[in-house]
């Protein structure tokens, strides 16, 4: 155990004391005095000695002001303290000293930056030398935290709460390895610390979700420019067929413009009347086939009933075919049965002879033991020949019956359908009687509108071909009017699949924003995952480290979690004394002793133990008890300071 107290302290020039000694003996202490009497002095002139601080661990100018603020020239602030660090005499001198120089040809001194002289049992050292013994003594950090009440709290929470998860022992690996749900934790960790991988994750959430909220926006930009083409209307496999269709026009009105200016110009309207005639061939079938729309309707009767009627005569045709070949079958079966029924009655008949008894090679009777032998053999062959006719019978037996009742059902079906083709043949038959009325009522061809039509072009073109006997430029013009009106027709729908290729890029950027998106969404829920493996790390970590700081302490209970409304979990380090907390609504004189608390856990905790300054003690009524040396600072109404040891 390392325990440091002071034994005597003095002060000179330091601050508002002139000359003061403070002889403890290693006890315990009480200074009395008003405010401003110099008790904070006493505590501030230990801090200084050792890292030139004050008790708020700011750096201290110890020189004396004078009525104006200012500082007291010729006086060098200078603290010597006798202490004993594990029942062992030191003794520790600090003295800052003011330094003047005369530079060449001035008539005064000036004053320049102050030094500081160090000595340990009164052998002078350096600055160095100084800073590594009292290191060696205590860490300033920790000696600031154990040698004054409230050092502990008025630290950073994350400090503090860095503090306690050390005094608690146990490591991040202790409590993933007590959870089977926290297994994976390790690997998303990649030696990381938690807080460390919690910051990586939630920078990651936050740029996962700024694209996120982006997409949409470069999404509708790239729609807006599809709109801007004005091509939604246009369907592209359409404008392919007809570009196609419009080639094909091309090249053939191409060909009549050259068969036009290279021969005869009537060649082609004749070429044209040809079509037309064929046309009109074309148009009398469908008139004649019942396709106007007088017969149509009772042409598709016929032509459905007749489907059905074909339908049938195959059905039964197949029918038949099957029928007629179980039949065979049946025959065949029939009589295989009969021959092992044959069998059957022969084995049975079957009996051991006389001339049996004999041996065949000599002819004389077998032996007793011999001839036992052979009749039972004989008869165990006999046995097993009849047991495999009958299996076999059996066999043939339910195969012949299976036969016969698909050869009935067969039958009755070959029965129903006969009488439902009569039927249906008697129907059709009818349909047609009808359908060849109602021809006969339709006129003829020749009194349709169609003809009429056909006839007209064919007469009209009939002229065009003895005009263009004696004048060809008509017909040239109008070739090339034509060849014009389909290239322009091609060009035009090849413009429109120009301008279709350019939504693509649109099109195709959209697709991989909408791919990208849908990552990034289940990135996230990746990133949202493993952070609730931490948090639920956390909060197992807080309820073992929280129980296990906790039963440390005597009067404090610290709060290292804090469960917010969501069910989030937002880390914190609150002192607590019986349910109020430190920070907020806890008066001094509790605060003090929690403070006392706080330092005697983390003292045995580092096994360390310092002279511990207790200012305002006058707010206790009684403090706790300390291993330390404990010196109060107390307020009273006594002018000057007094010490009690």
């Amino acid at each position: 155990m390392a325990k440091i107290l002071i034994n005597k302290i003095s002060y000179k020039n330091f601050k508002g004391i002139s000359h003061y000694e403070l002889d403890l003996k290693s006890h315990d202490a009480k200074a009395f005095g008003r405010n401003a009497s110099g008790k904070t002095t006493l505590a501030d002139g230990f801090r200084w000695l050792l890292f030139g601080k004050n008790l708020s661990d700011e750096k201290l100018n110890p020189k004396p002001l004078d009525e104006h603020n200012k500082e007291q020239l010729g006086l060098n602030p200078e603290i010597e303290a006798e202490l004993s660090i594990d029942g062992k005499n030191v003794i520790l001198k600090r003295v800052q000293e003011e330094k003047w120089t005369k530079k060449n040809g001035a008539l005064e001194k000036t004053r320049g930056s102050d030094t500081t002289k160090y000595f340990i049992d009164m052998v002078p050292v350096k600055e160095k030398e100084w800073k590594e013994y009292v290191s060696g003594i205590a860490e300033e950090g920790l000696f600031f935290i154990l040698s004054n009440t409230g050092s502990f709290m008025r630290l950073p929470w994350k400090k503090r709460r860095e503090l306690l998860v050390e005094l608690s022992g146990v490591t991040d690996e202790d409590i993933i390895k007590s959870d089977s749900n926290l297994t994976e934790l390790s690997k998303i960790l990649e030696n990381h610390s938690i807080d460390d991988m919690k910051k990586i994750l939630a920078g990651q959430k936050k740029e996962i979700k700024q694209q996120i909220e982006g997409i949409p926006l470069q999404i509708q930009e790239n729609q807006d420019a599809i709109e801007r083409l004005d091509l939604a209307d246009i369907d592209v496999e359409q404008v392919k067929s007809k570009l196609m269709d419009a080639v094909e026009d091309v090249s053939k009105k191409e060909e009549r413009l050259l068969i036009t200016k290279q021969g005869d110009p009537a060649l082609d309207y004749q070429e044209q009347i040809s079509k037309l005639n064929i046309k009109m061939s074309d148009e009398k079938v469908n008139f004649l086939s019942g396709k106007n729309l007088t017969t149509q309707n009772l042409q598709e009767q016929v032509n459905g009933l007749q489907r059905t009627v074909n339908d049938l005569r195959s059905k039964k045709s197949q029918c038949e075919a099957e029928y007629y070949k179980i039949e065979s079958t049946l025959g065949v079966q029939e009589k295989e049965i009969n021959d092992l029924r044959a069998e059957h009655k022969r084995l049975m008949s079957i009996s051991f002879e006389d001339h049996q008894k004999n041996c065949p090679t000599c002819g004389q009777e077998l032996p007793t033991e011999k001839l036992t032998e052979t009749i039972e053999k004989f008869n165990q062959d006999k046995a097993e020949r009849i047991e495999e006719n009958v299996k076999v019978g059996k066999g043939k037996n339910q195969d012949f019956r299976a036969n016969f009742t698909k050869f009935a059902e067969l039958k009755i079906d070959m029965e129903e359908l006969v009488v439902q083709l009569a039927d249906k043949e008697k129907g059709l038959d009818l349909l047609n009687d009808e359908l060849t009325f109602q021809r006969s009522k339709s006129g003829t061809f020749e009194d349709t509108a169609s003809y009429k039509n056909i006839e007209k072009e064919i007469a009209d073109l009939q002229q065009r071909v003895l005009t263009a006997k004696a004048d060809s430029s008509q017909a040239i013009q109008e070739a090339q009017a034509d060849y014009d009106q389909s290239l322009k027709a091609k060009e035009e729908l090849q413009d429109q699949l120009r301008q279709l290729d350019q939504v693509k890029p649109f099109e195709t950027r959209i697709a991989e924003l909408r791919a990208k998106d849908k990552e990034l969404r289940e990135q996230n829920q990746d990133i949202e995952r493993k952070l609730f493996l931490i948090d639920e790390f956390i909060r197992l970590k807080v309820k073992t480290t929280e129980e296990g700081i906790n039963s440390k302490f005597k009067l404090v209970q610290f709060k290292l979690f804090d469960v917010q409304k969501n069910g989030g979990l937002n880390e914190v380090c609150e002192a607590t004394y019986q349910g109020i907390e430190y920070s907020t609504s806890l008066n001094n004189g509790a605060k003090i002793n929690c403070d006392i608390d706080i330092i005697n856990t983390l003292s045995e905790s580092h096994d360390l133990y310092l002279p511990l300054f207790v200012d305002n003690a006058e707010a206790v009524n009684e403090l706790i008890d300390s291993k330390s040396q404990v010196i109060e600072l107390r307020v009273s109404e006594d002018k000057t300071l007094k010490v009690e040891v």
